[in-house]
């Protein structure tokens, strides 16, 4: 990637099954176009045309993942190249910094679209399948400190809880939420609702359609996979860091506690 920011268009934007929609042949291209114009407005001093154009690119990206559109590897690589070429050109701007953040949010997203994000031949996980002994959840079920979530703990290595309203979350840790609690949820599938990482181990887990949130704590993961999952985390040191994971494909990563220092500056705190 070259170190301008600008982006090319790179081959093969979309899944065998909609080569033939204009749509899916056009928006890696509308993308590039947008980065583009986000750094040469950036270069130029016009700050809020960056910001536009920045949002505009995250939009494309979100479309494509509502209509079930794929990009390969290189393509995510490029583009987190191509936004830091973007708030290169003010870095500065804490604003401009998080109109790019939510770009990089964007591109998590669809990364895991399918829950393989490192083998798109893999094909997609199958939503529709039902899986036998399936744990049903009503409502979030509390964990205790020192808890280990798995299997054998809860009767089921499938935890459904599209029941539970989406802004619920299904599993709730002390609150505390540090990782000194000790919490470990290992080896589950969990579809549904809200989750919020922070303070917990998570290995070996998949998220299906859950709402995934980062608030600024410590975190662990190790071998998670999300299904068309959509992301909220904190613009700190820790929610970079692991959006930047999540959108090269890495669903392992640990995340240090963010505090903020008496100016309002995020530092990370081990």
């Amino acid at each position: 990637m070259p170190q301008s920011g600008r982006i090319a268009p790179i081959g093969r934007p979309y899944s065998a099954d909609t080569a033939n929609d204009p749509a899916a042949r056009g928006w890696e291209p509308d993308f590039a176009n947008a980065i583009n114009d986000a750094t040469t407005a950036g270069k130029a001093g016009d700050v809020t045309s960056a910001e536009m154009e920045t949002d505009r690119a995250a939009s494309i990206v979100g479309s494509a993942w509502q209509k079930g559109f794929v990009a390969q590897p290189e393509f995510f690589t490029g583009a987190l190249a191509a936004l830091d070429g973007v708030s290169a050109t003010h870095p500065e701007s804490e604003r401009l910094g998080d109109h790019v953040f939510q770009a990089k949010i964007a591109l998590a997203q669809l990364r895991w679209i399918q829950g393989n994000a490192k083998d798109l031949s893999a094909g997609a996980v199958d939503e529709s399948s039902t899986p036998t002994g399936r744990l049903v959840l009503s409502a979030p079920r509390a964990v205790t400190a020192h808890q280990v979530v798995n299997a054998a703990a809860i009767g089921s290595s499938y935890v459904d809880a599209t029941k539970i309203p989406d802004s619920a979350e299904v599993f709730l840790p002390p609150a505390t939420r540090g990782m000194e609690d000790g919490v470990r949820v290992n080896g589950l599938t969990i579809e549904g609702a809200s989750q919020t990482l922070d303070g917990v181990a998570w290995k070996d887990v998949t998220f299906v359609g859950t709402r995934l949130r980062y608030e600024g704590g410590a975190t662990s993961l190790k071998n998670v996979k999300f299904v068309r999952c959509t992301f909220g985390f904190a613009d700190d040191e820790g929610g970079r860091k692991l959006v930047e994971a999540l959108a090269r494909g890495n669903g392992t990563v640990d995340v240090a506690k963010s505090a903020r220092t008496g100016d309002g500056r995020v530092v990370t705190t081990e």
